[in-house]
């Protein structure tokens, strides 16, 4: 069993264990729309490509055969521009070779027949065929995050060490695509969460729309007007809304279940909605009694902390099987 403050991050984003929200999903959704540009985010070299029959997928299970298998996936990536020089293709050949390059990994750029100079020009190419697709969606009149996404790939040719110059785009005209891509976005989220609100005013928004709600207004510093709240019903959304999260915290707590909850997760969450100790009826001496419970629950073994867990979840079962 993963503990939740096994999760908590260091940064000042919210400890949580559950699924991606809906502006995660949207951000996926969004993405499938330029699919034939981009190549996925994460590193295509770093993991092996899984099979879509039944039988298991070719894991390598040490390092020749990792090395053999990464030279193998990197010259099929080679192959597949060259019978098919498509925008897809070459994004996934450069994904490749940025990870071979960047990574002290087992392969060179010299086992895939790959030079220096080829690699700078898959690179040139392909933020060139970005930098069109950005004067094409900085001429339309859609909001999306389109340009958000081939902004963050254009900026990762420039980290790789290319020039502005190399992929045809000007200092000015880079600024100017940065605007235009940061007003699309917003655009794109304001329109989603409007949206949400409308769901959520008319009593038809799940939980995964409120926190879509949340998150997204917090993080993109949206004004309560802006997605069709007045500020006296977005405060009474937002208290109702870290009232109820804050109240799942305290169930746990009230429990010392630190399996599931944790004085950190609270403490967050009260800063979140700007709530005291006071408000949820702890004093600063009785909290301080729960962080020095959870302090000793964080120096358990991995099996002491089951079966903590477990006399937790059996003490539950047993006061909610008696009668009301």
């Amino acid at each position: 069993m993963t503990d939740r403050f096994e999760q908590i991050p260091s940064t000042s984003e919210p400890p949580t264990k559950r699924k991606p929200s809906r502006s995660r999903k949207m951000l996926g959704a969004a993405v499938l729309g330029i699919s034939s540009i981009l190549a996925p985010l994460e590193s295509y070299a770093a993991k092996p490509k899984v099979s879509t029959h039944h039988e298991s997928p070719k894991r390598p299970d040490d390092a020749e055969s990792k090395r053999n298998y990464l030279i193998s996936e990197g010259k099929k990536q080679l192959e597949k521009y060259k019978t098919d020089p498509t925008p897809i293709h070459l994004g996934y050949l450069v994904s490749f070779l940025d990870s071979v390059k960047n990574t002290a990994g087992p392969i060179k750029l010299g086992d895939l027949g790959v030079t220096e100079e080829q690699y700078k020009a898959f690179g040139r190419t392909y933020g060139q065929v970005l930098v069109k697709k950005l004067n094409e969606l900085a001429a339309s009149d859609s909001n999306s995050i389109d340009m958000s996404m081939i902004m963050t790939r254009l900026k990762d040719r420039l980290e790789n060490g290319f020039t502005l110059e190399e992929l045809g785009i000007t200092a000015g005209e880079y600024q100017k695509f940065e605007g235009i891509a940061e007003l699309k976005e917003k655009q794109f989220f304001i329109k989603s969460i409007s949206d949400d609100v409308i769901r959520y005013k008319l009593g038809r928004a799940g939980r995964d729309s409120e926190d879509s709600i949340i998150e997204v207004m917090e993080r993109e510093h949206l004004s309560p007007d802006s997605v069709g709240f007045t500020a006296q019903e977005y405060q009474v959304f937002r208290d109702k809304y870290y009232g109820r999260k804050i109240e799942n915290e305290l169930e746990y707590i009230r429990e010392s279940d630190f399996g599931m909850s944790s004085p950190v997760i609270l403490r967050h969450l009260l800063d979140k909605a700007g709530w005291t100790l006071a408000k949820v009826g702890y004093t600063k001496a009785e909290f301080k009694k729960v962080e020095t419970a959870f302090d000793k629950y964080m120096k358990l073994t991995s099996k002491q902390r089951d079966e903590y867990g477990l006399k937790i979840r059996k003490a539950r079962e047993v006061r909610n099987d008696k009668p009301k």
